[in-house]
């Protein structure tokens, strides 16, 4: 791994970190209403086009292109599986009476 492979950069608002992401600087988890019109003017790509589409949900999302990245496609491919695996579970539970 190069130098630096660990090293994270942090926002204390959404909209720097969005913009951070749309100039190519990492990959942003933002609330879907501060990414519509990037998403619809393609300068931010989500990580997958099979996120649900609901109301108030977060979204992962970076640079058109980023997630060709290897390191970008592992991380993304690594959370989608963990949110399966929660999204499963909870169908699960919700099936048992339990939310």
């Amino acid at each position: 791994a190069h130098p630096g492979a660990n090293a994270a950069i942090q926002f204390d608002s959404y909209l720097l970190a969005l913009e951070a992401a749309a100039d190519g600087q990492g990959i942003a988890v933002i609330p879907d209403f501060l990414a519509g019109a990037d998403l619809k003017s393609g300068r931010l790509a989500l990580a997958s086009e099979l996120a649900p589409k609901q109301p108030e949900i977060w979204q992962l999302a970076a640079r058109k292109g980023k997630f060709k990245e290897p390191a970008a496609a592992q991380f993304r491919d690594w959370l989608l599986a963990e949110t399966e695996e929660l999204r499963a579970g909870l169908s699960r539970s919700s099936l048992n009476g339990i939310v």
